[in-house]
């Protein structure tokens, strides 16, 4: 089953889970809710859900991504790649990566984070941490890295993005499984539940606004929509 939402409650994603469907049978006796076993973790889970980009990263659990979360970022900013040459360079996401690939240290295009351990007295917090736990986010592709003739460095076309989820009460984060261990059987105790696959489509993500991303930004360790709009109250 395919659902198309814009957010995602504990509610939704806890039926989604069991039932494969967003709200709660009305017959909770009935031989249909015995699903097919679970498919295996490269398959297509049996329940996909379709988010919005947009608001994920706005006002969903996307807000507290951060530029300065990425090692890509911090090193690039700080000139561990792309050195200076007194000559304009510029490089996309991909092929910036595939040169620090060449180095003794290699950078991603993708970070994560426990939502756990962010603004704990947020009306979502309880949501964030249950439904999502660990999420990862990428630079997006289209952003182009530049290092000016005098050595100033700017990333133009810069957006994080997220990347695709899942929601099973399956983690390798020590305490999210404990947490999940101490859930699944009080929540799950018939065990009928399957992997709920959460996406991201390139349609949404492509909308997510961009911004040119400077090195005073990076100082600040803001997010970029809070950056941006950073900038245009003070001026």
């Amino acid at each position: 089953m395919n659902y198309t939402l814009t957010t995602l409650s504990i509610e939704e994603i806890t039926n989604l889970y069991l039932y494969g469907q967003p709200t709660t049978p009305s017959d909770l006796t009935s031989s249909t809710l015995i699903r097919l076993p679970e498919v295996a973790p490269d398959q297509q889970g049996m329940t996909t859900v379709h988010l919005d980009a947009i608001s994920f990263m706005a006002t969903g659990p996307g807000r507290y991504a951060n530029a300065a979360m990425s090692d890509l970022i911090n090193a690039f900013m700080n000139g561990e790649i792309m050195p200076t040459t007194g000559q304009v360079q510029t490089l996309s996401t991909m092929d910036l990566i595939a040169q620090s690939n060449s180095l003794l240290t290699s950078y991603r295009q993708f970070f994560d984070f426990q939502q756990y351990n962010y603004d704990s007295s947020s009306a979502d917090y309880l949501s964030r941490a249950y439904i999502y736990n660990s999420t990862s986010f990428g630079i997006a592709k289209d952003a182009l890295f530049t290092v000016d003739a005098d050595g100033t460095r700017h990333i133009q076309n810069f957006a994080i993005l997220p990347a695709h989820d899942n929601f099973d009460f399956s983690s390798n984060n020590p305490l999210a499984w404990v947490a999940n261990a101490a859930l699944l059987p009080k929540i799950d105790p018939s065990a009928i539940g399957r992997r709920v696959d959460i996406i991201f489509d390139d349609t949404t993500k492509n909308s997510v606004p961009r911004i040119d991303y400077t090195q005073p930004m990076e100082k600040w360790g803001r997010s970029p929509i809070t950056q941006s709009h950073y900038e245009i109250t003070l001026m």
